[in-house]
């Protein structure tokens, strides 16, 4: 497990989408910069089947024809990890805790990434700006995930 450090532990780098990062915990005295880059990222292959990393605006990165967003996600998605959640914009720590505790306990009576996340919304704030920013990307080469977004009918 990487734990990222507390404060201002990632950087969505729109201008160098690669140069994005998660600022994780390093050892101390390591030669480690403690920065992974979603370059870096790009180099690995990772056997996570989801990756949440709902603070800091970590959807955001370059627009870029063909591959849509390049950034952290993207990085991610390259380098094995079929699902991400991220955020869109910055939320107050405590309703972006409040979602992803939800969306987790959703995900362990057995929903979907796309159900969970969606069941925590609804059940959360009535303002919209304190969940609405929780965004699940998903590999749309699996089908069965595509099928289910479009149809919000899991089963």
């Amino acid at each position: 497990m990487l734990r990222a450090t507390p404060g201002k532990a990632c950087h969505a780098n729109n201008a160098s989408p690669l140069y994005s990062y998660l600022l994780l915990a390093g050892e101390q005295g390591g030669t480690e910069d403690g920065l992974l880059e979603a370059r870096e990222l790009l180099t690995m292959n990772l056997h996570a089947e989801l990756v949440v990393l709902p603070a800091c605006q970590t959807a955001h990165g370059h627009v870029g024809a063909g591959e849509g967003i390049i950034g952290l996600s993207w990085a991610l998605l390259v380098s094995g990890v079929p699902a991400t959640v991220l955020s869109q914009w910055g939320v107050a720590s405590e309703s972006t805790s409040t979602l992803i505790t939800a969306f987790n306990q959703n995900r362990k009576k057995g929903l979907s990434d796309a159900e969970a996340l969606r069941a925590a919304a609804l059940h959360g704030s009535a303002n919209p700006a304190t969940w609405a920013a929780g965004h699940l990307m998903i590999d749309w080469s699996n089908s069965c995930a595509y099928s289910c977004l479009r149809s919000l009918s899991c089963r």
